[in-house]
C-alpha cells in the first residue's frame, strides 16, 4: 500500500499539448522585464511629387526618371491622386537655390494641395529670382480659385515674366480675379479693355 502511494506521488501528470504551450508562453511573458515604452516608430519620410521636382529643378521629367532608375532619386510610392512621390532630401540636393526650413514646410503644404500655400510659395520663389518655378505654383493656386494668384498669373502673361507672353490669357486670368472682386485686377481689366476708371464724383463743372 505504501509502495502504491509513493509510485503515484512521482507519476507526472500529462496535459494536452495546447495547454502546455499556452502555459509556457505565459511563463515567458511573466519573466520578461516590464516595459512602458511604446515600440519605436520610423520617422515619416518627407516627400514631394515628381511634377513639383521637375518644376523646382532644371531637369526634365525624363532626367528624373533616369535618376530614379539609378538610385540617385528615391521613389517612395504614389499619393492619393496617383502622383509619383520622391524623397524630399534627395530632391533638395538638386535644387539650384537652397530653401530655408520654413520655405520647405510651405512647399510641402502647397504640393499637398493647399492653395494659400501654393500662392505664398510662388511669391516666395519670385523673391528668390525663380519666376518660372513661381508660375508653376501660382498657376495651381489660380486653378483652385485664389484671386491673388489669378491676378498675378494674368500679369505674368501680360509681361512675359516666367511664362511666354499671351495677352488673351492675361485678360482671361485678370478678368477672373476681377469677377471675384480683386481691386487690382479690376483696375487692370479696365485698362486692358480700354475703359477709364471712374474717379470720385466725376468731372468738375
Amino acid at each position: 500500500m505504501e509502495e502504491a502511494v509513493a509510485t503515484s506521488a512521482v507519476t507526472p501528470a500529462v496535459f494536452p499539448e495546447s495547454i502546455r504551450c499556452r502555459d509556457s508562453a505565459a511563463a515567458l511573458r511573466a519573466l520578461a522585464p516590464p516595459s512602458d515604452a511604446a515600440p519605436a516608430r520610423r520617422p515619416a519620410v518627407r516627400a514631394i511629387s515628381l511634377d513639383a521636382a521637375v518644376a523646382m529643378s532644371k531637369w526634365s521629367r525624363r532626367t528624373w526618371w533616369r535618376r530614379i532608375a539609378s538610385g540617385e532619386a528615391r521613389r517612395v510610392g504614389d499619393d492619393g491622386r496617383g502622383r509619383v512621390m520622391l524623397a524630399w532630401e534627395r530632391v533638395a540636393a538638386c535644387l539650384p537655390v537652397p530653401l530655408e526650413a520654413r520655405d520647405v514646410g510651405t512647399m510641402l503644404r502647397a504640393d499637398a494641395g493647399d492653395r494659400g500655400a501654393q500662392n505664398d510659395f510662388g511669391q516666395r520663389l519670385l523673391s528668390l529670382g525663380r519666376p518660372v518655378a513661381a508660375v508653376y505654383w501660382i498657376r495651381l493656386a489660380a486653378e483652385q480659385g485664389c484671386a491673388d494668384a489669378m491676378q498675378w498669373l494674368g500679369q505674368a502673361y501680360a509681361t512675359g515674366e516666367g511664362v511666354e507672353r499671351n495677352d488673351y490669357l492675361a485678360l482671361m486670368w485678370i478678368a477672373r480675379a476681377a469677377a471675384q472682386g480683386h481691386a487690382i485686377a479690376r483696375a487692370q481689366a479696365d485698362g486692358l479693355l480700354g475703359r477709364s476708371v471712374p474717379s470720385g464724383t466725376g468731372a468738375a463743372a
